[in-house]
């Protein structure tokens, strides 16, 4: 325990924003809304403030389906989101991103698909999360697509009365543009 919360604190002391450096802020309000056993809804609400200023915002809805497990995973693994319990889901939606400097508004629709493996036997509780995602963008009229996937490693914990859930997660990303598009994305 003593580990965790050490690595916690070094986490958050790199965090910690130095000379030059702008701060951002990135509020963001997620809703979970459980339509029955295998299936949620996602309501999203987010903004990027930096210098006082909002600069970017997201907004949408998606739609979770929790597939059949592979193989049954640990009961309440993760109970602060128990979809985490899941070994396969499926998530479909849509997403707009407007500008509030004067840049460009995006409408994206998204289809991802996360797997997710606990790796209890060697590890404690620890989840190996795999998502797979596809963006279908349209930016001031142009339509591209980008191609990301995240691995992610999470470990939910409890300090006294507070559950914690720190990660650590890489990303990486492809994007296409449309034929009849001259913009770079």
């Amino acid at each position: 325990m003593r580990g965790s919360l050490c690595a916690a604190w070094l986490l958050i002391a790199s965090a910690v924003p130095v000379g030059a450096q702008t701060v951002q802020v990135w509020p963001e309000v997620d809703v979970f809304v459980r339509l029955n056993a295998k299936a949620r809804l996602l309501l999203v609400a987010t903004t990027v403030k930096e210098a006082d200023q909002v600069t970017d915002g997201e907004f949408g809805v998606s739609v979770d389906v929790h597939l059949k497990p592979i193989r049954r995973a640990p009961k309440l693994l993760f109970q602060l989101d128990e979809s985490k319990n899941q070994v396969l889901t499926i998530r479909t939606g849509y997403r707009y991103l407007p500008s509030y400097s004067g840049g460009s508004t995006e409408n994206r629709g998204l289809l991802e698909a996360t797997a997710r493996y606990p790796l209890t036997r060697h590890f404690g509780h620890v989840l190996l999360s795999n998502r797979n995602r596809i963006d279908f963008r349209v930016i001031d009229g142009e339509y591209s697509w980008r191609y990301r996937n995240r691995l992610s490693t999470e470990r939910e914990l409890s300090v006294g009365p507070v559950r914690l859930n720190p990660y650590a997660r890489f990303e990486v990303s492809t994007t296409a543009a449309s034929a009849n598009s001259a913009k770079p994305n």
